[in-house]
Order: structure tokens, then C-alpha cells, then sequence
């Protein structure tokens, strides 16, 4: 309990909520929201950016896709497979633990994972390897692609994710209940 308040503390989750379109610019859009899991960040100096996660956790995604998107395989092949859907998925880690290696194991964080999906509120969600996919798919009943990690090794991998493509070219945009005012 909190103080006199009688009031529970209650973990709020950093994930911005998504932003609500009126009709018109939604349906100018038709595109649909989108959220996808890796399995982790991992960089060569995680301390620091840990310490920026922590300091700017209002912004983690944009993090993630920065960090993402700068050069790395998974990035590249990403980018290459998904295109222009890359610039308004909501990119998310299975885990939100930072290694300083890609061979490191971490294991998904479910609560996480939940929390995001309920802020977010996705028409899709895509999981990028099998760790995420186990964690996720338990977790969510709408639309779900999976592929392979970006970075595993194979031929099949970039099959994959051209397939993930196309399967997201067809996916379902919610249609929107909201009352338009008079």
C-alpha cells in the first residue's frame, strides 16, 4: 500500500502507448501496427548502453531499431527482407537484458514481453528466432509471423524472411471503432 492512499504500487510499464489516429489519417494509412521480437540486444560495451536504456526508457524502441539498424547483420538482412516496413515496426527485444556478446544465452522475460504487447496493442506481430517465438506465441492469440533469427547461418534464413514479407503484405488492418465528434 502506498502511504494513506490506500493505493497498490503498481509496475507501469515504459512502453509508449500507441498514438490514435482520427479515421481519416488511419484509413489514409491502412498500413498495420506492427511489433517485433529479437532476442536480445547485445553490444560490444553493454554498460553504457545499458545506462542509456535506463535513462531514456520512453524511448526504447527507437533505441533498439538505432542500434539495430546501423550496420549490423541482423540489420542488414532485416532491411533488405522487410524493406520500408522497417521504419514503422515497433522493434522490441524477447528480453530486455543487454549482453556484450551474440553467442550469450538470456531467457525471454514474459512479463516484458506481455507489457509491451498490451501497450502497443499490435494488428501483427512478428518473432525473429525461436526464443522469441516460445515466449511470445503462448502470450499473444492475433497475428503472428515467425522467421528465423536475421543472423543465423543458412540459405533458408533469407527464404524466410522474404516469405515473412509476404505473408505481412496480406496481413489484416484493424478496422477502427472510434467515435467521430459531431
Amino acid at each position: 500500500m502506498n502511504g494513506s492512499t490506500g493505493y497498490r504500487a503498481v509496475r507501469r510499464c515504459n512502453h509508449s502507448p500507441p498514438r490514435l489516429l482520427d479515421r481519416a489519417r488511419r484509413a489514409s494509412i491502412m498500413t498495420p501496427r506492427i511489433v517485433a521480437f529479437l532476442q536480445n540486444t547485445w553490444v560490444r560495451d553493454p554498460e553504457k548502453v545499458r545506462a542509456v536504456f535506463e535513462r531514456n526508457p520512453q524511448h526504447r524502441s527507437q533505441l533498439i531499431r538505432r542500434l539495430l539498424f546501423r550496420g549490423s547483420l541482423t540489420g542488414r538482412r532485416l532491411r533488405a527482407a522487410l524493406g520500408e516496413h522497417c521504419d514503422t515496426i515497433y522493434w522490441e527485444e524477447a528480453s530486455p537484458e543487454i549482453t556484450g556478446t551474440p553467442s550469450a544465452k538470456v531467457t525471454a522475460d514474459t512479463e516484458h514481453i506481455r507489457c509491451v504487447l498490451s501497450a502497443q496493442d499490435p494488428d501483427v506481430v512478428l518473432c525473429f528466432g525461436r526464443i522469441a517465438y516460445c515466449a511470445v506465441e503462448p502470450l499473444w492469440t492475433g497475428a503472428l509471423l515467425s522467421a528465423p533469427h536475421p543472423a543465423a547461418r543458412g540459405a533458408h534464413v533469407v527464404a524466410a524472411l522474404a516469405q515473412m514479407r509476404r505473408e505481412l503484405e496480406r496481413a489484416p488492418v484493424r478496422q477502427l471503432t472510434m467515435e467521430v465528434a459531431a
